[in-house]
């Protein structure tokens, strides 16, 4: 039987579900108000808000520099602003949807002669971000209730790593790796699987930092420090209105990381997840403890910002929006993997 953290994520997080509908029933609020934790971005950062107007909102000097491809603009005019992006912040850049989830649709382009390929398989919005070269990732969970501001989790991430035993090639490394899923040819054009290591030489294969596409979590709650706290809450501190959500940062070193120096990639709202759960090490049992947790704070925080004006839609269109950001990531990540 597959660990849970490889379960599909809607039958493994329906308990949890139940949990935050208690939690909403107790609190006296409607589950639309939990979207309230964040009620300064759309939809407090829910699957088909946009990444890149919360990355302009929020904490915008801490991100890697971007621009937005919009679908209706058609292949020619988002490779102009691709190519005139690129020529000022240099190759690679990184392409992902501008809504969506779990590193699906992620594209990474090395130099200009592949723009005009790649820009022809987008079929939807997309976010262009300059390549951030720090080696180390980190998942970091961020919460504030009644204006105190503190990490709740950590989590590093693992790349997809082979090494070479001077016989296989990467491709029958990577096939024989206990990771390996077909999602990883998401990434796996990006390397010569042809290549025969020599022996112990090792060689990290993926840029993606999602779990779904073979990136281990683990458990790194430890090495937050009061330095990382007082960043992340002077950074957040101009916007209020965002509360609850995870970070994907990249540093430099880990003492850069426990001092607060980072680039966040990405903002993640009331969807978010808390990923040093998906450590291989925790029972489900302590996986749900973590993730229901978090959900307890989820609801807490909704319930103190009930108050706050925020546009909100209603339960059909919420549904009819969800299910089309799902089938359209999904489908474009076909598109990728098919190329």
């Amino acid at each position: 039987m597959k660990h849970h953290e490889f379960w599909p994520a809607r039958p493994f997080e329906t308990p949890g579900y139940i949990y935050l509908a208690f939690q909403c029933l107790g609190r006296l609020i409607g589950a639309r108000t939990l979207m309230k934790a964040n009620f300064g971005i759309d939809h407090g950062g829910h699957a088909f808000a946009s990444k890149y107007h919360i990355q302009q909102k929020l904490a915008s000097d801490f991100h890697p520099k971007a621009i937005q491809l919009l679908a209706g603009d058609g292949p020619e005019k988002n490779k102009l602003k691709l190519l005139n992006f690129a020529e000022k912040v240099g190759f690679p850049v990184i392409l992902k949807p501008d809504y969506g989830f779990v590193g699906k649709g992620i594209i990474k382009i090395n130099k200009s002669d592949d723009v005009e390929e790649k820009i022809k398989l987008l079929e939807m919005d997309f976010i262009v971000q300059e390549y951030i070269e720090a080696p180390l990732e980190f998942g970091v969970f961020y919460l504030r209730s009644k204006g105190k501001g503190w990490v709740s989790g950590i989590n590093k991430k693992h790349f997809p790593t082979v090494i070479g035993n001077g016989k296989s090639t990467i491709e029958a490394l990577v096939k024989n790796h206990y990771r390996y899923t077909h999602y990883w040819h998401s990434y796996l054009e990006y390397v010569d699987t042809s290549e025969v290591l020599p022996l112990g030489e090792k060689r990290q294969i993926s840029f993606i930092g999602s779990h779904t596409m073979g990136c281990k979590f683990t458990e790194d709650t430890h090495l937050k420090t009061p330095a990382l706290e007082k960043k992340l809450n002077e950074i957040f501190k101009p916007t209020p209105g965002f509360n609850y959500g995870r970070l994907d940062v990249r540093t430099s070193t880990l003492e850069d990381f426990q001092k607060g120096k980072f680039v966040i990639i990405e903002i993640n709202g009331v969807d978010s997840l808390p990923t040093n759960m998906f450590d291989p090490k925790y029972s489900l049992w302590q996986c749900y403890r973590i993730l229901l947790d978090h959900f307890y704070w989820l609801a807490k925080i909704a319930a103190e910002n009930k108050s706050e004006s925020m546009e909100i839609y209603g339960w059909r269109k919420l549904i009819r929006e969800t299910i089309r950001i799902i089938k359209e990531v999904n489908h474009q990540q076909l598109v990728l993997e098919n190329e």
